[in-house]
């Protein structure tokens, strides 16, 4: 769902400059991999606000590193502190930015935000949340003690493509809430977006598989949602259905 009209997003997409070569393949990167990262616009407004402010950052989301390297390029004396909790993203993340020279500009810090952000040292001149949407409050309300007096604070995917002006219970794009939801006779397991279920099929599989493990509550909830009818590469045993000779129905 587009927010611009056509003719006014071509027009400011013709105004983009070329990018670099490491920008450059961190957006190709990020289209083979579908890893998500913030659109070239927003990159450019964070460009913005570093340079005229210089500040030190707090940034909860690395991906790859795209946004930090908008913000990266344009600091002096200000510093980023960038959370992420996908080892292998982290690794990305550091070889592309060292490789694009900004790399002493910036700490990745591995791990949850919500467990990383008490052990951080502030004051922080601008917080950039770029994570997990449902988590934003949790992101707000632990970096508030470390933000300084006129700190800036951006929030990418606010208004989710334009998709929070629909009515109540419309089907979204966006991620799930805590709203109701309305049942659907498809096993979550076949479908896409379906909570922990993108373990079975989303390029994050090994983040989904840690969080199955650390949570039987989550195992027993997903047991009796889909009446163990489960993908056969769904981490959890009693959900084999190959040994049942045959394949959940779609």
């Amino acid at each position: 769902m587009a927010i611009l009209q056509e003719h006014v997003e071509t027009y400011l997409r013709s105004l983009r400059p070329e990018r670099d070569g490491v920008m450059a393949e961190m957006e190709a990167l990020a289209q083979r991999d579908s890893v998500p990262i913030v659109a070239w616009e927003t990159g450019r407004l964070l460009a913005s606000l570093c340079r005229a402010a210089d500040p030190r950052v707090l940034e909860v989301g690395t991906a790859i590193g795209y946004s930090a390297l908008h913000m990266a390029q344009e600091l002096t004396e200000g510093r980023i502190v960038s959370l992420e909790y996908e080892r292998t993203r982290i690794a990305s993340a550091r070889e592309l930015l060292d490789r694009a020279g900004v790399g002493e500009r910036l700490e990745i810090v591995e791990g949850d935000a919500r467990d990383t952000i008490p052990t951080l040292r502030g004051p922080f001149d601008l917080i950039f949340l770029d994570a997990t949407k449902g988590e934003y409050r949790d992101y707000l309300r632990l970096a508030e003690p470390l933000v300084s007096e006129r700190a800036l604070l951006v929030i990418d995917n606010v208004l989710m493509s334009g998709e929070v002006a629909l009515p109540h219970g419309a089907d979204t794009r966006g991620p799930t809430t805590r709203s109701p939801r309305r049942r659907s006779s498809t096993p979550s397991c076949w479908r896409a977006r379906a909570g922990w279920a993108r373990c079975c099929r989303s390029a994050t599989a090994s983040r989904w598989r840690r969080a199955w493990a650390r949570s039987p509550s989550l195992q027993t909830r997903a047991a009796r949602r889909c009446r163990r009818r489960r993908s056969p590469r769904c981490p959890d045993p009693r959900h084999d259905w190959s040994a049942r000779g045959s394949s959940p129905t779609r």
